[in-house]
């Protein structure tokens, strides 16, 4: 065994760790894995080797481990042989050799491995950091495709936390990029258009409820067979309580029918129903039991699949319990647990039980679905470190959010209309999203009123904390995006637009939270985008927060790479310019700044290949032409 293999046994069986100890190790979230397999199998073929990976996280049955070492190996041989391509999500560390001398990690020995399998025929897919001023970037690959949104890659199922706060794992992930390489590529190799991270997961998490599906029926049917042969060989076998079941489905002349199903057959049935919601209903005035819930439409489709992940996800409830779902998805507690198998799975049988036992209990007793998400994975979290399931239900002022909420359709597809959510913080969003599940069947235009909430949610970026929320019409059409012109916008009339004097001294009162930002740069970045101007909307000011911190900027994608580019260009050397010693009594001002910036704009349209040295010299003249003009 190598140095680095033997490193990693030792790391794995320690009763706890830090979260800097993870190193390489941090997984490759399996949705996304597999919607990137499904994206590229017409080009590339079938995945059919993990690269880097052990017998925890490989993606697919045939992986090299640390032990093996993936760059020692014949991987164009082996994948003719399986059939497909390999895939790989290498491992970054500084580079190291075993004691043959051969490398183990090290992004320039991985890629140029790469490079050798491929001139034996190999076909790989590399997922890596989008880092193209590494000198390791391989320009020279087949294919290049960035990825729109941040990726939280996932840490190992052996990692413990030391310290359950500073040891906390963050998925704020990195900007990431598809490489391949396969020298008979024969499509587009440069793509403008970014890959959306969410898409991808949607259609990963589809494809792994098609396989959880199929080996779950494999199952059932194996312990048919042996429930059979028990049968024979005991003569008698006790009958068992018929399996109920209610399918909700929509008929082609597009009403809703309901069938009761008891031990397979039918016993009863309700059509011409106008809508999902009023077929479930009808069900539960008939007094209908069920073990499980099916709903059959196109949109549905998930949440149909998802209800047959396991017979542990169904439990029995009265048919009165069903008037508490909020919408078709959410319509009994196995829905829950199966947009949340992945966590709930990590737990020991005993505590999967304790799990599914509160969360029937949650059902019963009414808790919005929002709320219902968000303890189910808190409680999952709490039982893997070995707190008390609850710890952290209840708190003054929380606003219960929707983790992972790309799993859900219904919301997605209301997200993705909405302009201020692709420019809210992560956690806002989250809020958003759990504001919207539980008004899915609310009364009225859905996205028209998750559109003001939105609007709602980019204020009190801005807003101080003890701040009234956003309520006068006038607030809501500023923050809408419809701004009057600069010149017509008086204090009285807008409170929520302001000089930039004001928002500054908002932040030095600690009434304005620019995040990691620093306050030099979210001036230039506010000035890029809406020029210099003697007030500023509030919507404006959240936008320019968005774009500040270098740690968000990938999350957004209503900005082009082009205007990020830029972004960076000039509060990069804005930070140079600060620090120049232009006279010992000298004040950098905002007004400088906006100068500074607006003549490093004037310039780089006019030669957009100016040099660093005359960027920074153009920021320099522009500041002191201001201060001889003050003085």
């Amino acid at each position: 065994m190598n140095h680095y293999a033997q490193a990693l046994a030792e790391l794995q069986i320690q009763p706890d760790h830090e979260l800097k100890q993870i190193g390489d190790q941090w997984q490759t979230p399996k949705a996304l894995a597999w919607g990137l397999f499904h994206q590229f199998a017409p080009t590339l073929g079938p995945v059919v080797l993990d690269m880097f990976a052990d017998d925890c996280n490989a993606l697919v049955p045939n992986y090299y481990d640390a032990e093996d070492n993936a760059l020692t190996q014949e991987l164009a041989a082996d994948l003719r042989r399986l059939g497909g391509a390999a895939y790989a999500n290498p491992p970054y560390s500084r580079p190291c050799v075993d004691g043959d001398g051969n490398p183990i990690t090290g992004m320039e020995a991985i890629l140029n491995y790469c490079r050798e399998q491929r001139a034996l025929g190999a076909k790989i897919m590399l997922l890596i950091k989008a880092a193209t001023s590494e000198t390791w970037w391989p320009e020279d690959a087949d294919f290049i495709q960035f990825i729109s949104g941040r990726i939280g890659f996932e840490v190992p199922s052996w990692y413990v936390p030391r310290d359950s706060k500073k040891d906390k794992p963050s998925a704020s992930g990195f900007a990431s990029a598809v490489v391949i390489f396969d020298a008979s590529w024969q499509g587009e190799r440069r793509p403008e258009a970014r890959l959306r991270r969410d898409d991808l997961i949607t259609t990963g998490q589809i494809i792994l409820n098609m396989i959880h599906r199929q080996a779950v029926e494999l199952t059932l049917a194996a312990k048919r067979v042996i429930d059979a042969g028990d049968m024979v060989a005991q003569e008698l076998l006790p009958s068992a309580e018929p399996y109920r079941e209610i399918i909700v489905a929509k008929t082609q002349s597009g009403q809703w029918s309901v069938s009761h199903l008891v031990g397979g057959e039918e016993i009863g049935g309700i059509g011409g129903c106008g809508s999902c919601a009023e077929a479930i209903s009808a069900a539960a005035e008939c007094g209908w039991k069920l073990d499980r819930l099916t709903v059959i439409e196109s949109e549905h489709a998930q949440a149909a699949a998802s209800s047959t992940h396991s017979t542990e996800l169904h439990t029995q409830q009265p048919a009165s319990s069903i008037h508490n779902c909020h919408h078709p998805e959410y319509a009994e507690p196995g829905f829950y647990l199966a947009r949340y198998v992945d966590e709930v799975a990590m737990l020991s049988d005993a505590d999967q039980q304790t799990v599914r036992d509160y969360l029937t209990n949650w059902f019963t007793e009414g808790e919005p679905p929002s709320e219902i998400c968000y303890r189910l994975v808190l409680a999952a979290d709490n039982l893997q470190v070995g707190r008390q399931i609850h710890h952290g239900f209840v708190m003054d002022g929380r606003t219960p959010t929707l983790p992972h909420w790309q799993r859900h359709p219904a919301v997605k597809g209301v997200i993705y209309q909405i302009d201020d959510a692709d420019i809210l913080t992560p956690a806002k969003t989250a809020e958003l999203a759990a504001w919207i599940i539980d008004n899915l069947t609310a009364p009225g235009d859905l996205l028209a009123l998750a559109t003001t909430k939105a609007a709602e949610l980019l204020a009190q970026s801005v807003a101080p904390a003890s701040a009234e929320p956003v309520q006068s019409e006038l607030q809501l059409e500023l923050l809408a995006g419809s701004d009057p012109e600069p010149d017509t916008l008086q204090q009285d009339e807008a409170p929520n637009s302001k000089p930039l004097e004001d928002w500054a001294f908002d932040y030095q009162n600690d009434e304005l939270n620019l995040g990691g930002a620093e306050w030099s740069c979210f001036v230039a970045v506010l000035t890029v985008l809406y020029g210099a101007k003697e007030h500023y909307t509030a919507r404006e000011v959240a936008i320019a927060i968005s774009v500040s911190d270098e740690q968000l900027m990938d999350e957004y994608t209503t900005l082009d790479e082009e205007a990020k580019v830029l972004l960076r260009k000039t509060v990069s050397t804005l930070k140079q310019v600060e620090g120049y010693n232009f006279t010992e009594a000298f004040t950098m001002l905002d007004l400088h700044r906006q100068e500074a910036v607006i003549a490093l704009l004037n310039a780089l349209h006019n030669e957009p290949t100016l040099s660093p040295v005359t960027q920074k010299s153009v920021m320099i003249n522009a500041i002191t032409r201001v201060n001889e003009v003050m003085a």
